[in-house]
């Protein structure tokens, strides 16, 4: 679709609330721009919360995402956690870091040791539009799902860009009516500190040493269409190399360092469908490929390693979907390998089957209401388990049913009831570093309901979406430790449920053609079932509030301000904490012209420590300028 820049500025203050904008070009690198003559348009990512016509979309901010974990914590109700190895996972609502899946153009990103997918090493260039589903999707997963989908729109875009302690990075996009492609390589030396870090570990000073980085990524995704049938392919793969500051809390002299030489991903997929009428039939396949070498070192000259750990994974899956008219029924299998390592100790093997069936009915348009069902079965077979006893089999249940208002209303509502829930990983069921991890037989899978009610509003300048939601979960799996004959050992365990009760806020305003304001937040009130220990890394609140002048051309800038609440965290000691909140500020300046748009962006302004008692602390303050071009 052809826009002159009169026309978008048009779309973009009276319909970007509507379903029409997910057709409109967006980029999550360096923006949507018009043909070379029309002036540089600026960048928006779609962020919503289904259904389609109940989505309000989000502006994520000029931080110009680094990578995926950028993207994704613009979600509604979502935040992103850093571990001790720097690995930044992904947790909605109340939910864990293991209850979110990824689904990249109709392929979910599996990992088959872990639940678990690193967003820091992913490229942020993977869609256009970015979906989250908190009570998941069955053809996907029974937990909640962020779903990304890739442009169809013609245009080639590209932005380079350098900052403090070297860092590089290069990023292009192009896309046509069939296919599209995205590349990205960036760099970095190292991350400041902030000036009121106070941490015992501070090697060489202010600079966390062991934070480099280098990382490459690239995707493609082409379809095509003959008569009635439809071919798609995709192919991703990233590789990274890096090194993980030293926890903020724990001294020089007790403090982990690590470096990881290799994390790479492969994934391919292929899938082909043939419609007839009202029927469609759709097969799919895929394989998944992980490479991950781990080192650590005692102290900071990082010399010999006093550990490796070596992990490999691979998997392959297919599945059959047959739909007609209004519902649809599938089924999936897959084979998920995994194999492990550490320091001198032999290969381990682990692996097992994974099947899902599940069926879906939505109505069509033109009632007074919608109605959309599915349901979903799902399990696993353990064939290997690294020579140790296989834990039982299990197998989850879990479904939903949504009712909402026509898409032609203008106030709209929604009222959603799902049972939830999640397999535990191998990793869970087996131990994450060998030798260090007892089983459990008893493991069980974890299940939960949750409710949901969402009102939306829209105008031609702005749009207001309120959900509250309450989750009721009978069980988590959490970990414990056990006194073995070997010593102390963790061991995965069936903890009590939790309830939680929450409130997702989102609102946008185009006060003007160029000035626009929008404010989103999340707050929650979490308890477990048994009133013992809180649940930890779940911030009580988290929200954001951007304002942004884009004129066509010419000087604009944005204001960025993120809030993280109070978290529960363990300590150095395995002592509960509790870790204040914090605000983090970033500024934009940019200057457009007919072809592109410079831009010179200030992280953590304000150059403030976020949550410094324990882990690894926020970055301190960060300067990147850059340029960026494209036409459609």
């Amino acid at each position: 679709m052809h826009l002159t820049s009169r026309e978008a500025r048009s779309l973009r203050s009276k319909c970007w609330a509507r379903p029409l904008l997910s057709a409109w070009p967006l980029s999550s690198l360096i923006g949507s721009v018009a043909s070379a003559a029309e002036p540089f348009l600026y960048d928006e990512l779609v962020v919503s919360s289904p259904p389609a016509q109940q989505a309000v979309p989000v502006v994520v901010d000029s931080f110009r995402p680094l990578d995926l974990a950028q993207v994704v914590q613009a979600l509604p109700g979502a935040s992103v956690a850093v571990n001790s190895r720097g690995e930044s996972f992904l947790n909605l609502r109340a939910r864990g870091e293991r209850e979110a899946t990824l689904v990249v153009n109709g392929i979910a990103l599996r990992d088959p040791w872990d639940s678990r997918i690193d967003l820091s090493h992913l490229p942020a260039g993977l869609g256009r539009e970015v979906t989250v589903r908190p009570l998941g999707n069955a053809q996907y997963a029974s937990s909640a799902i962020v779903v990304l989908t890739s442009p169809t729109e013609d245009g080639d875009r590209a932005t380079i860009s350098a900052g403090s302690l070297g860092f590089a990075r290069l990023a292009a996009t192009s896309s046509s009516e069939h296919a599209f492609i995205a590349l990205e390589g960036q760099r970095r030396d190292g991350l400041p500190l902030a000036d009121n870090a106070r941490l015992e570990s501070q090697f060489n000073g202010r600079i966390r040493n062991n934070t480099q980085r280098d990382q490459f990524g690239f995707y493609h995704h082409a379809h095509a269409q003959l008569d009635d049938l439809s071919f798609q392919t995709s192919f991703l793969l990233t590789s990274a190399r890096y090194g993980v500051a030293p926890e903020g809390h724990v001294p020089s002299e007790e403090g982990r360092l690590w470096q990881v030489p290799a994390d790479q991903r492969q994934l391919a997929t292929v899938s082909l469908a043939k419609s007839s009428g009202q029927r469609t039939i759709a097969l799919k396949g895929w394989a998944q490929q992980t490479r991950r070498r781990i080192d650590s070192f005692a102290d900071a000259a990082f010399n010999i390693p006093d550990g490796r750990q070596r992990n490999d994974g691979s998997s392959l899956g297919t599945s059959l979907e047959v739909g007609r008219r209004g519902w649809s029924l599938g089924s999936s299998y897959e084979r998920q390998r995994h194999e492990q390592a550490e320091d001198d100790a032999a290969h381990q093997t682990f692996a097992r089957d994974h099947y899902a069936l599940w069926s879906s009915y939505a109505t069509g348009d033109g009632g007074p209401v919608a109605l959309a069902a599915s349901g979903r079965v799902e399990g696993y077979s353990t064939q290997e388990a690294g020579g140790r006893d296989m834990t039982r089999d299990r197998r989850l249940l879990s479904g939903h049913v949504t009712v909402s208002s026509p898409e032609t209303s203008t106030l709209r509502w929604q009222m959603s009831l799902a049972k939830v829930g999640r397999l535990a990983s191998q990793r869970e069921l087996y131990g994450g570093a060998l030798g260090r991890f007892v089983a459990n037989d008893d493991l069980r899978p974890e299940e939960g309901y949750v409710g949901t009610v969402s009102l939306g509003a829209e105008r031609e300048s702005w749009a207001l979406k309120a959900e509250p939601f309450v989750e009721l979960w009978d069980s988590v799996i959490d970990q414990r430790a056990i006194l073995t004959e070997a010593g102390v050992r963790r061991q995965r365990f069936n903890a009590e449920g939790y309830r939680a009760a929450g409130l997702d806020l989102l609102a946008r305003w185009q006060f003007s053609a160029d000035w626009s304001l929008q404010a989103l937040g999340t707050w929650l009130d979490l308890q477990r079932e048994d009133k013992s220990e809180p649940l930890t890394e779940r911030p009580e609140s988290t929200g954001a509030v951007t304002l942004r002048y884009a004129p066509q051309r010419g000087v604009g800038f944005d204001l960025v301000a993120r809030h993280r609440g109070a978290v529960r965290s363990f300590d150095a000691d395995g002592s509960l904490a509790t870790l204040s909140g914090g605000q983090l500020l970033g500024l934009e300046v940019n200057y457009r012209t007919s072809r592109g748009l410079a831009f010179a962006r200030w992280d953590n302004v304000a150059d403030e420590a976020l949550f410094p008692q324990a882990g690894l602390p926020e970055p301190g303050r960060t300067l990147r300028v850059g340029w960026g071009w494209g036409a459609t």
